[in-house]
């Protein structure tokens, strides 16, 4: 057998797909919503990593570990999730797991309250983020959150801008809209409306550009124009 390969009776018994399945089936008996970067970006791991790498089984259980955390964090034990999510990190911090690991722990601390936390590994999240710009896009929204809610919003509205710069991201427009915000609450009108006409010329059929409307009439206010 080639080294680093697995058999098909291993493949049968990968943890891995075995978490996968499991979340699966809970997700579906219990209703909730999981982002479906996450799944897409483990099977990623799954299919070009885990299978062709001496260091598989590590990339396995940091894998699983975060598979574990999301099932945590869907019952709504942010504790548990976050301690799950953080080993996986730690046992693979240079892979895509890994770095999920990181991004899903930073998510866990903002709603647990702790901001100061919660900013610290978003920041380290961005440092060095996964090359899926879903997930770059979620730590930059996730840090801008952060920071706009603590007051510094032109810095969050720039991060903002950032998220939204990622063509694979759905949520550009709502990216747009909190930078158009984030501006307007650092008292940078102009750049708060040219946010906003952003969303209307780029995204002229989502639902959010009725918002974007309403930035706009609220930066003429203030711009007299």
């Amino acid at each position: 057998m080639t080294e680093g390969k697995m058999t098909k009776e291993e493949l049968r018994e990968d943890p891995v797909l075995e978490g996968l399945a499991k979340l699966k089936k809970f997700i579906e008996e219990k209703g909730f919503y999981l982002l479906i970067v996450v799944l897409l970006a483990i099977a990623a791991v799954v299919g070009s990593q885990v299978y062709r790498r001496m260091g598989a089984r590590a990339e396995q259980r940091a894998a699983v570990l975060v598979l574990g955390g999301e099932a945590q964090y869907q019952q709504g034990n942010l504790a548990e999730a976050l301690t799950n999510f953080k080993q996986a990190y730690e046992k693979q911090k240079g892979a895509t797991s890994g770095k999920i690991g990181l991004l899903r722990a930073a998510d866990c601390e903002a709603e647990m309250g702790n901001a100061a936390g919660a900013k610290d590994l978003y920041e380290k999240f961005i440092a060095s983020p996964p090359k899926d710009g879903l997930l770059k896009a979620s730590g930059l929204r996730g840090l801008a959150g952060i920071l706009d809610s603590s007051g510094q919003h032109e810095q969050a509205a720039k991060l903002y801008i950032e998220a939204a710069g990622i063509a694979e991201s759905p949520l550009r427009p709502d990216d747009l809209i909190s930078a158009g915000f984030a501006y307007a609450d650092a008292g940078k009108w102009s750049e708060a409306r040219d946010a906003f006409q952003r969303v209307i010329e780029e995204f002229g059929e989502n639902p959010r550009a009725r918002d974007a409307r309403e930035g706009i009439e609220m930066t003429r206010v203030h711009l007299g124009s």
